[in-house]
């Protein structure tokens, strides 16, 4: 891949280190650019200058635009389109590419992404594990904590590579390419950052864009029912079912995985043969299998990890039982979609419900049926408590804890045995903890005391 003039890293945070370090690796010149420069230790600042051309503020960096010293701004998911730099190279007519597409072209082996509200991380980690099954040296990567950078550092010549890719990977992913792509849901997220939510729908589905001439694209019935995006005429679409009636080959129901056979639905999975709980996640595992029909390889083996698989922290994670009350640990739930699919493995159970965090303007109104239906308590945390307390007021009980601790204490208090205590959110974590897994973290951390100390 040869460059002409230099690169500007956009945000250094971790795609921006991992860019750094790729593009150091294959002697591309580069410049970093940090809103926030302060937190750029001594020793990587000293790093940067020694390997690259160092740190510039906003201002230098249009400065280089304007210049046409810069071949291309590789941007890292956190920045906003809006921003200065952004819009400067957009003027001047300079390519911009997301971290994740830079580094997809250094990579050798076949690369699947998968997108999607809810549901990506689970969906990579399910396809990680079938792909291993099968002997298949993979690599997962992305949108779940390690950078495409870093494996590309790391592993470039990898045969497959699993990638979560959210909506900001996408939005500056032209040169990405694809043999296959996932999409596990659609849901209303992250609207503080889009136009509206027709403009973030849009930019989930430009992962279809994405897919080689003959790759395929994986998503369920109910979504393309729903939305109808542009499916290029070149990829194969393959939609997993939602009902045995619709005569789809793969179908995944509050039973389990169903496949068909000789116009008979055969269960490859019932909800008994897998270790994680609830229809949102017999979708996705349908959507795996789906996936590796599509990429031609042994279902058995694939079915066998599936019925392996535990389920990851933080996604409706069971944490402990006491005077016979169960607690849940879905911090994971940061939008009120997931908070809905959580409630759902519960609807024949009584529920104890902490709520709240960081508001991210969605609406309600699905929640609170599902509220409505089993939960009997909420127990109102974070910078979204007089939201929640405005809208679910007179429609059911509630309490306010200033504290997760406290709201934990509270939560057992209202519930008796054989009911439920589930942290699910609906809302990012940043306005108290340094993200969901913190915030999970804490939750099993302070359930633990309260049976310690009763």
């Amino acid at each position: 891949m040869k460059m002409k003039r230099e690169y500007l890293i956009l945000g250094y945070g971790v795609s921006g280190h991992d860019a750094a370090r790729l593009l150091s690796m294959n002697d591309i010149k580069f410049t970093v650019m940090d809103d926030n420069p302060e937190r750029i230790t001594t020793a990587e600042a000293l790093w940067l200058k020694t390997h690259g051309e160092g740190i510039v503020n906003a201002d230098k960096a249009a400065e280089l635009i304007q210049n046409n010293a810069v071949e291309c701004v590789i941007t890292s998911p956190g920045v906003a389109k809006t921003h200065c730099v952004l819009q400067a190279a957009q003027h001047s007519g300079i390519a911009i590419l997301s971290e994740l597409s830079f580094a997809a072209g250094f990579l050798s082996g076949k690369k699947i992404g998968i997108t999607g509200t809810n549901g990506k991380t689970s969906t990579v980690h399910m396809l990680y594990e079938v792909l291993n099954r099968q002997h298949v040296v993979a690599v997962k990567a992305g949108n779940i904590g390690n950078s495409l950078s870093g494996e590309a550092v790391k592993m470039p010549q990898s045969e497959a590579y699993v990638i979560e890719i959210s909506s900001f990977q996408l939005e500056f992913a032209d040169t990405l390419e694809l043999e296959g792509a996932i999409i596990t849901n659609i849901a209303p997220d992250h609207l503080g950052r889009y136009k509206n939510y027709e403009d973030y729908i849009q930019t989930k589905f430009s992962i279809l864009n994405r897919v080689k001439k003959n790759g395929f694209a994986v998503m369920p019935y109910a979504v393309w029912k729903s939305y109808n995006p542009p499916i290029p005429k070149d990829i194969r679409c393959y939609l997993v079912g939602e009902q045995k009636k619709q005569g789809m080959e793969i179908t995944a129901d509050v039973d389990g995985i169903w496949m068909l056979e000789n116009n008979r639905s055969k269960c490859m999975l019932g909800k008994n043969d897998m270790k994680f709980l609830g229809l949102h996640m017999y979708t996705n595992a349908a959507l795996v299998l789906a996936a590796n029909k599509c990429m031609g390889r042994d279902n058995d083996c694939a079915v066998d990890a599936v019925r392996n698989f535990n389920g990851l922290p933080h996604r409706i994670e069971w944490v402990a039982s006491y005077n016979g009350v169960n607690f849940y640990n879905d911090s994971k739930a940061t939008n009120p979609d997931a908070s809905e699919r959580a409630l759902e493995c519960f609807l024949d159970k009584s529920v104890v419900l902490i709520l709240g965090g960081q508001d991210k303007k969605c609406s309600l109104e699905g929640l609170k049926n599902l509220i409505c239906r089993c939960v009997k308590h909420l127990v109102l945390i974070g910078e979204s408590k007089p939201i929640y307390q405005q809208y679910f007021n007179g429609i059911v009980p509630y309490d306010c804890a200033d504290t997760l601790e406290e709201a934990v204490w509270s939560a057992y208090g209202h519930a008796k045995t054989g009911e439920i205590v589930l942290l699910s959110p609906a809302c990012a974590s940043f306005d108290m903890f340094t993200g969901f897994e913190e915030r999970g973290n804490e939750f099993k951390r302070f359930v633990q005391q309260l049976i310690n100390q009763k």
